[in-house]
């Protein structure tokens, strides 16, 4: 005859090794959360690195040091402004700045796809990311991550991407990437 007792109600079964269970689960969630996450970031960052303030830096002194004073760029802009943007700058001052093939009018937008532009534009990026990493962004402001390819010659951003943290914004992911860049 079985023994009754090890069967009963009135015996339950030892906590401890189903507690630590849940513990092992969870935290092995929270990691594969976390790995999942860096992989589908990493994959979204098109194997640019991330950028911060002092990359950013070797950059606009790279810049200022070998930039030629007169050039063309046209930069490919994806997100939800997508367009394309011709700007001719010579001896230091736009010439003629282009969206989509038409000439940009308003005085704020001529210079925001010439590499100082590019580089303010960026500047306000890392300043946000910096707020937010802090703690004392407005909370109707999204978290960013951001990766960039400069150029290795003269330090200007061949290649940039913005993603806002989870999406929250009305522009989740832009990026760029310079088509052409002719000295003259």
């Amino acid at each position: 005859m079985p023994n009754s007792s090890l069967n009963s109600p009135s015996r339950p079964a030892p906590a401890g090794p189903r507690r630590w269970g849940c513990v092992a689960a969870i935290a092995a969630l929270v990691t594969l959360g976390v790995v999942a996450g860096a992989t589908i970031l990493k994959i979204r960052s098109h194997g640019m690195p991330p950028l911060d303030s002092r990359r950013l830096e070797q950059g606009w002194l790279l810049w200022k040091q070998s930039g030629p004073q007169s050039y063309d760029i046209e930069v490919q802009v994806a997100g939800r402004q997508g367009a394309s943007y011709r700007v001719e700058v010579r001896q230091g001052e736009i010439a003629r700045a282009l969206r989509n093939g038409q000439p940009l009018k308003q005085p704020r937008t001529l210079g925001t796809w010439s590499v100082p532009g590019m580089f303010e534009t960026i500047e306000i990026d890392l300043e946000q990311q910096e707020r937010a990493r802090r703690g004392i962004a407005d909370r109707a402001v999204p978290g960013l991550s951001l990766f960039a390819q400069l150029d290795a010659q003269f330090g200007f951003p061949r290649r940039y991407l913005r993603l806002e943290h989870a999406g929250m914004g009305t522009n989740p992911e832009v990026s760029w990437e310079v088509s052409e860049f002719t000295v003259r």
